[in-house]
């Protein structure tokens, strides 16, 4: 008895789980291929636009006669895909998180590991953005000329990022708190 899974069959748990298993895949399908349709389909609109907003940084990135380097183009796209990569990884994991709940499995150890893994993506991705932004423009300044690159190095989150990075803190805590509630329902199965 004291290995099996309890298995909860709550329908509003259930209700409300599908309801954000929908979420999460619309925002995992949006997120990445809203990414990969942006460079892919519009990736001349999409190169354009990010080398107006470093234009006033870089100036010579907007002047007649230049041209941006295929590794230049191949290190800014990658490392803009990473924040895509973690946060879509992260809807799907919510995904996988709220199936199990909506099946009845509510304090099991793989569900209490997804709780604290998706809780870490949510803060690295956040504290992320501004080290990629960063390494971005070293990665656009690669094809100027000696005297017009820029380092340009930022630090800090906005209010959104910091309530983002509370909930993957809330996330964090949550997660070891199911742990503790697990251990002591389990140590209590065991005197009864």
């Amino acid at each position: 008895m004291c290995g099996k899974q309890e298995f909860v069959t709550n329908p509003r748990i259930r209700l409300l789980s599908f309801l954000a298993i929908i979420i999460a895949s619309v925002m995992a399908v949006a997120d990445m291929g809203f990414h990969i349709v942006s460079w892919s389909l519009w990736g001349d609109t999409t190169r354009q636009a990010v080398i107006q907003a470093y234009s006033d940084l870089m100036p010579a990135l907007t002047e007649k006669g230049f041209k941006q380097s295929l590794l230049s183009q191949v290190l800014y796209i990658s490392l803009d895909t990473i924040p895509r990569v973690i946060s879509t990884a992260s809807y799907v994991l919510i995904g996988i998180l709220f199936f199990r709940f909506a099946k009845g499995e509510i304090w099991s150890d793989r569900n209490i590991s997804g709780s604290f893994i998706i809780g870490f993506l949510m803060i690295l991705e956040q504290f992320l953005y501004p080290v990629i932004n960063t390494l971005q423009g070293m990665a656009l300044s690669v094809d100027l000329g000696k005297g017009q690159r820029v380092f340009s190095f930022s630090l800090g989150v906005n209010s959104e990022s910091l309530f983002i990075v509370m909930f993957g803190v809330f996330l964090l805590i949550f997660s070891l708190i199911m742990r503790e509630s697990k251990k002591i329902s389990d140590e209590q199965r065991y005197f009864i």
